[in-house]
């Protein structure tokens, strides 16, 4: 099995990015790779206070679902 990673970048409006790596050890298929980055994202950004956040993906369909 393939190990696919993950790359996040979160950026403040102060324009600090905080970059994040995970690796994916079960099959998945693109939509869900799609999913666990937004989740990690949003659970990451919620660990270090972020109160307002902006979504943006190349995922329409991710979008739209967590809109």
């Amino acid at each position: 099995m393939e190990l696919l990673t993950i790359s996040i970048l979160l950026v403040s409006s102060e324009e600090l990015h905080t970059p994040i790596l995970v690796k994916l050890d079960f099959e998945v298929t693109n939509n869900v790779v799609e999913y666990e980055a937004c989740i990690i994202g949003l659970h990451v950004a919620m660990e270090i206070g972020v109160n307002n956040t902006w979504v943006y993906a190349d995922s329409n369909i991710i979008i739209n679902q967590i809109s």
